[in-house]
Formats: C-alpha cells, sequence, structure tokens
C-alpha cells in the first residue's frame, strides 16, 4: 500500500514540476491572437485554461498549447470560447468569487466575438 502511495506522489510531483516549469506567455498564444484579446485571456482565463490550470478546463481550451493547434482547430476553439461568454458560461462563478476582476465587460466580449469571427474558416 506504501508503493501506490510513494508512487502517486511521485507522479504528482512530477506534473507538478512540469507545470510550474512551463508558463503562460503571448508566444503561446501565436500571432492568431491579438495583443488586446491576449489581455482578456491572461486576466480571466489563464489560471484555468494554461499550463497548471485545471486538467478539464484545458481539455476544452489549452492557451500553453495554442500556437500548436491547426488553425482550423483555432478557429472551432475561438468559436467555442464565443459560445461560452454569449451565455455566461465563463468564467465560472466560483472563479470570479475569489478574483473579481476577472468579469468580462460586454467591450471585452465584443473583442473576443469579434476576434473568433475573424478566422473564416469553412
Amino acid at each position: 500500500m506504501k508503493k501506490v502511495f510513494l508512487f502517486t506522489g511521485v507522479i504528482a510531483l512530477v506534473f507538478s514540476a512540469g507545470a510550474l516549469l512551463t508558463s503562460f506567455s503571448s508566444q503561446d498564444l501565436n500571432n492568431s491572437i491579438p495583443e488586446d484579446v491576449m489581455k482578456i485571456f491572461t486576466n480571466s482565463c489563464s489560471k484555468c485554461h494554461s499550463a497548471g490550470g485545471s486538467g478539464i478546463a484545458m481539455t476544452h481550451v489549452n492557451f500553453t498549447k495554442w500556437g500548436t493547434y491547426s488553425t482550423e482547430k483555432q478557429a472551432k476553439k475561438a468559436a467555442d470560447i464565443s459560445a461560452v461568454l454569449k451565455v455566461n458560461g465563463m468564467p465560472p462563478k466560483s472563479f470570479v468569487a475569489k478574483n473579481p476582476g476577472a468579469v468580462l465587460t460586454d467591450a471585452q466580449k465584443d473583442l473576443i466575438y469579434k476576434w473568433s469571427a475573424s478566422f473564416n474558416v469553412k
């Protein structure tokens, strides 16, 4: 039983170290995300949707890997982000309670909607 706990602890330590060594940066976001939109994502999204964030959140959008996504995948993810924002699905209320500055204004949402629409992938 002690071996199982030790193995689990080592695995958790390895993943934690990897997450700490990888940080969210403008290079991760590639040139497909304009600076004004990137600032919004950095403030309101990156704590969960980049290295070291929530595993579940990163399955939806992982900004650390954004630059590795194909243009089509970026377009789909951007459309998904817009759809979630339109129903006020993000950021989650539990995150906003601890980070009230993460709430997006209508103007910020509009910037994201326009950025998402700019992909024009058919």
